[in-house]
């Protein structure tokens, strides 16, 4: 295993990772069978897919550098964020104003929410100066688009289920259903 200075293809690598777990746990509450060191976090997992560094250097480096303050002091999850993005997405809200923070996550209090959305909103770039809505957009997309592709396809899924479970009720063969 390597020590000392991380390459930027590590930090990225590193990164997207750990966001790809974040993601999976987002929706799912299932332990791995892989070691867990902090914030079910499979540190072990990615620190055999990296290669490069061990499970307490990923950790170390993800908590010291790549994660929101918020996270290491305990105030937030890092399975928050997508949570927060779905959220906000929910709402269609076109201006921060619109926004209800004090019922947006029944588990974080307002404050933090808004605060956190101020943190992500710093890091998406020329981004930052735009429209709440393109900053929502813009901020979803740097969250791996796979999340909401992941979300719409298992909405589709159950609606297909749904649609299969009426037209058998219905008796009905011939119907047909179409994805939005």
């Amino acid at each position: 295993m390597k020590k000392g200075q991380w390459s930027q293809e590590e930090y990225q690598t590193l990164f997207d990772l750990v966001n790809a777990d974040i993601q999976m746990k987002a929706f799912q509450e299932k332990k791995s069978k892989h070691g867990m060191l902090r914030d079910n976090i499979s540190w072990e997992a990615i620190s055999n897919k990296l290669s490069t560094r061990t499970n307490a250097s990923c950790c170390v480096k993800w908590y010291d550098q790549l994660t929101s303050p918020m996270v290491a002091e305990g105030k937030w999850a890092d399975t928050d964020d997508y949570h927060l993005l779905i959220a906000l997405f929910k709402l269609d809200a076109s201006c921060e104003e619109d926004v209800d923070w004090d019922s947006l996550l029944e588990h974080r209090p307002g404050d933090v929410c808004r605060k956190r959305w101020s943190q992500m909103v710093r890091h998406i770039g020329e981004h930052r100066n735009k429209l709440f809505a393109e900053q929502l957009r813009a901020k979803g997309q740097n969250m791996h688009d796979s999340l909401f592709a992941k979300a719409v396809h298992h909405q589709i899924a159950f609606l297909e289920k749904l649609f299969q479970d009426t037209q058998d009720m219905l008796g009905d063969p011939d119907m047909t259903f179409q994805t939005p």
